[in-house]
């Protein structure tokens, strides 16, 4: 076992003894993060029926930007509220907005009381955080790794099941419907988390002031930013604006940063950054965003396209929506497994096979991608490395952050992926916009020059991860491996070799900061 992979237990308030079994810890927190995947991914296909209703795309379009806005910009927030006064406090009190916001969704067609319902529900963006926090502080050691590796595949297993599970209740029950089966969900989360999970204090919270006005900026900050880049893609107002709420957003990111970083107690820790392993999670992050994150939707796009525009292959979106479960499946797969593996040999050797594997499949996408076998073939290829590389994520910084700070670094991994992936996505729809077929009645179709651009883009987003990893394995050969009682060693226990980390919040957390080697350093 290595050594890297030996830190992301860490410490744990909760004793041998005192831990409730793996598989009671693991299935609430799986329902939970099932409720939040959920709350994203089931109004999806409920679009078209609500544009139907209130015969506005732009307005329909605010039912999910509402909850995206929300759910990035409280991720990272929460998970900071959890570290400190306890995460199962937190998660239970998300679960309850949730309740709250998908009774409100559900039992009007007022499109504003819809809208604030789709605003609460907005919090469970910080469900994994939390849960992955969670996973760490009440699992043993060395089932944390495959722990996290459960979790994410649960949120991609329940987003691909919500997409017919949704279409259905539409059918038969109308829109409204999907938000009383998220009421059940979160009511089901509720009670497995409170009868499961042990409520650990956490004495320390009160002896420090709370830094609330870094909470007030950061959320308006991420929200400006946000705006920005899906405001680009539209017409009227919100297009006019892109420019001076992108402005206003980085200044105030900015101004975040410094208040932050001056602050003796922040919400947030900047200072995390300058650990390597924390830096490094979050550019794989915001490289995997920008990138790979963007092949379901193009994929999407191309088969569903009419055949006429010689790159489509006018499948229905039903079709499509079955053709999108093997890759699912697959990534699920991946995930587990990666989750085993990074907690015997450490998380690079798998973040350069994932990242081999995508740009591999990115590559052969651009040049073939005429049939719709080939497309799921080489789909599947690119969801089985991404969700590879994206596992080792909280890996790497689980062991740059001590563990009564884990799940506000799973938040910021949260925010750099949604503010990434718009960019991505801006950046998908400016090259598909580029190269265009006209059919006669004037509409615009991405040509198949567009698609191949696009696939070559991904694979190019997949080099600098691979070179990465690369550099990473070139500084610490064989894995450094080391004797498997190692997994069990507390993350404040000084290895030889290591340095500490400098931070300024709680000295007790100064130690568990010790003993993290930083790969930056």
């Amino acid at each position: 076992m290595s050594q890297e992979a030996a830190s992301t237990g860490g410490t744990t308030a909760v004793g041998p003894d005192e831990r409730p079994a793996t598989w009671k810890v693991m299935t609430v927190l799986i329902i939970a993060e099932i409720c939040a995947a959920s709350c994203l991914s089931m109004p999806l296909p409920a679009l078209s029926a609500w544009l139907h209703i209130y015969g506005s795309a732009i307005a329909v379009g605010w039912i999910m930007s509402s909850f995206l806005l929300v759910s990035a910009a409280t991720a990272a927030l929460c998970g900071s509220l959890g570290d400190l006064f306890g995460r199962k406090r937190v998660i239970m009190a998300i679960l309850v907005t949730v309740l709250v916001g998908s009774v409100m969704s559900a039992s009007t067609e007022t499109l504003g009381w819809v809208i604030a319902g789709r605003c609460l529900q907005g919090v469970s963006g910080a469900v994994l955080p939390l849960a992955l926090g969670l996973s760490r502080e009440v699992l043993p050691p060395h089932r944390v790794s495959v722990g996290f590796g459960i979790i994410i595949a649960s949120a991609s297993g329940a987003s691909a099941l919500g997409f017919p599970i949704a279409g259905f209740l539409t059918d038969h029950y109308g829109p409204s419907s999907i938000f009383w089966a998220l009421g059940l969900f979160a009511i089901l989360g509720l009670i497995g988390i409170g009868a499961v999970l042990p409520d650990i204090r956490r004495p320390t919270a009160a002896d420090h002031r709370i830094d609330w006005l870094g909470g007030v900026l950061f959320a308006p900050a991420v929200a400006l930013i946000l705006l920005a880049v899906s405001g680009s893609r539209q017409g009227g107002w919100m297009a006019s604006l892109t420019w001076p709420m992108f402005a206003a957003g980085i200044a105030l990111i900015i101004f975040w940063y410094i208040h932050e970083r001056r602050h003796n107690a922040p919400l947030i820790d900047v200072r995390l950054l300058a650990n390597g392993y924390c830096f490094m999670a979050l550019i794989l992050t915001a490289l995997l965003a920008v990138g790979a994150f963007q092949i379901t939707e193009t994929a999407s796009l191309l088969l569903q396209q009419p055949a006429w525009t010689g790159a489509g292959l006018a499948l229905s979106a039903t079709a499509t929506g079955l053709l999108k479960l093997p890759a699912t499946g697959a990534g699920s797969l991946s995930s587990i497994a990666t989750g085993w593996l990074a907690g015997r040999w450490g998380p690079w050797p798998c973040v350069l096979v994932g990242g081999i594997v995508i740009c591999f499949a990115a590559v052969c996408a651009m040049l073939f991608h005429s049939s719709v076998l080939s497309i799921i073939v080489l789909v599947l290829m690119v969801m089985v490395g991404l969700t590879a590389v994206y596992t080792c994520v909280p890996v790497l910084l689980a062991l740059g952050t001590p563990a009564e700070r884990t799940s506000e670094a799973m938040g910021m991994m949260a925010v750099v992926r949604a503010i990434f992936q718009g960019v991505g996505a801006q950046m998908v729809a400016v090259i598909l916009a580029s190269w265009v077929v006209v059919s006669p009645s004037g509409v615009h179709f991405p040509s198949e020059l567009g698609y191949s651009i696009v696939f070559g883009y991904m694979s190019v987003t997949a080099v600098p991860v691979i070179l990465i990893a690369l550099a990473m394995l070139w500084r610490r050969p064989a894995a450094r491996a080391t004797n498997a009682a190692a997994s069990l060693r507390p993350a404040g226990e000084l290895s030889s070799g290591s340095k500490p980390v400098r931070s300024e919040r709680r000295p007790d957390e100064q130690a568990t900061l010790q003993g993290r080697e930083s790969p930056a350093s």
